[in-house]
């Protein structure tokens, strides 16, 4: 742990720059893709470029974060592992003295008809896993069958499911954190139904681990939304 806080006060200037330079460039983005959103004019152009921006601010948010830890490392921890450091003056020992050994041989005492009880072993009870909360998709319509509920995802991946329904316009996929999300990213759509096919092909490399939710929503012509199918997931990063 000492090695490591020495390394980050050691360094912690050129990661404040990087930390500072990468912020700086993904907050001009961020505001890049916030300026596409209000010139926008298709509502596929709209949502693509919030999710842009949705992306863009949390690596920021986690940039910034990353640089208050250097910043606690380098201003409190490591001026404390200073202090706790002490040197030892020139000219004391550093070895121990033994004491002589006596001439005389120590009596060992001897032990007759010693029983030793072991308790037999307890078995260890095995540990259950908590069932992952089930998927909600109550339209017939509007329905994700992979991933499934509670599957953990990493890298690329593809969802699948169903999206048609009467009077069909187009289906919407979204995304957002925690167990209560709010609010929602924009994750990608289309203006042709699908039937137990790929409704999108999701790049999670760019988002923290952690719990999700994920959301289909088809919409008719009259501006109707069907009601919501969401699926619990985790992302391992």
């Amino acid at each position: 742990m000492g090695v490591f806080i020495s390394f980050i006060d050691q360094v912690a200037f050129l990661i404040y720059a990087a930390g500072l330079l990468g912020a700086l460039f993904l907050l001009l983005r961020f505001v890049a893709a916030q300026r596409e959103v209000a010139r926008a004019q298709r509502w596929a152009e709209r949502e693509s470029a919030s999710a842009r921006a949705y992306r863009y601010g949390f690596l920021a948010l986690g940039l910034l974060l990353l640089i208050a830890l250097v910043v606690l490392v380098d201003t409190r921890l490591a001026p404390l592992l200073s202090e706790l450091s002490v040197d030892i003056p020139p000219g004391l020992p550093t070895g121990l003295t033994t004491a002589p050994r006596a001439t005389e041989p120590t009596p060992t005492p001897t032990m007759e008809h010693l029983v030793v009880e072991v308790a037999p072993a307890q078995p260890t009870p095995a540990l259950q896993e908590s069932p992952a909360p089930p998927a909600h998709c109550p339209t017939p319509g509007a329905r994700i069958t992979s991933p499934s509920a509670g599957a953990t995802l990493s890298g690329e991946v593809e969802i699948r499911g169903s999206a048609q329904i009467p009077d069909f316009q187009f289906y919407k996929l979204e995304f957002a954190a925690g167990p209560d999300p709010n609010p929602w990213a924009y994750l990608g759509g289309g203006d042709e139904p699908v039937v137990e096919g790929v409704l999108w092909s999701w790049d999670t490399r760019a988002l923290p681990s952690g719990t999700y939710l994920l959301r289909l929503t088809v919409v008719d012509h009259s501006g109707n939304f069907s009601s919501p199918c969401d699926v619990p997931i985790t992302l391992a990063g």
